[in-house]
């Protein structure tokens, strides 16, 4: 899909659900792909536009980021507690600069 979007080159890393043993929301994935990028899960962000893509996240210890335009509802992505939340995609930068260690 990334390449046919025409996306595949912004990505240094792609993991996918079928390389771990148990599916999000357990944090089997956001764990398995910090360690693909060699940093440290804590430092690692999550953005996801489905309530189990932030609980996997949130249960990884890495950041969450609510995509609010995508496949689940305002109301089950605002449930599942991000930590962020983006309307549209250019609006991650500024929120990922936004994140502090000390802000979970």
């Amino acid at each position: 899909m990334l390449q046919v979007a025409g996306l595949e080159a912004y990505f240094t890393v792609i993991v996918g659900g079928d390389e771990v043993p148990r599916p999000k929301p357990y944090p089997d994935l956001p764990r398995h792909a910090a360690r693909a990028l060699g940093v440290p899960v804590e430092r690692s962000v999550v953005v996801g536009d489905s309530p189990v893509d932030i609980l996997a996240g949130r249960s990884a210890g890495a950041w969450t980021v609510a995509a609010m335009y995508g496949y689940g509802t305002p109301a089950s992505l605002r449930e599942a507690k991000p930590h962020a939340m983006i309307g549209s995609f250019p609006e991650l930068p500024a929120v990922l600069d936004d994140l502090e260690p000390g802000q979970r």
